[in-house]
């Protein structure tokens, strides 16, 4: 599988920090979202906010088809290489 870039990944460790209220000071590429006791309801969550910080559509077998961050990373990747147009930006805390 291929390596993921830190800049999808930083993405996502930012939205599961943020966004999802979860520890990520140790988390790697090689984390599990089993190693962070994420739940259906947070993997769905997490798919629905990376839609909105990426910009491209993320489908439900998407967020269950990679056990790691890395390997999810990969995957998003590959869809933004598909859109030419699409943008990263990092999220920045939301406020409730």
């Amino acid at each position: 599988m291929k390596e993921s870039t830190p800049a999808v990944l930083d993405v996502m460790i930012a939205v599961l920090g943020a966004d999802l209220d979860l520890p990520v000071t140790s988390v790697t590429a090689q984390t599990t979202f089993a190693d962070l006791d994420m739940d259906s309801i947070a993997m769905t969550e997490l798919g629905a906010i990376l839609e909105e910080e990426l910009g491209i559509e993320v489908a439900d077998e998407d967020i269950t088809m990679e056990d790691t961050l890395g390997g999810m990373a990969a995957l998003l990747e590959r869809k933004l290489a598909a859109q030419p147009a699409a943008t990263i930006r990092v999220p920045s805390a939301r406020t409730s």
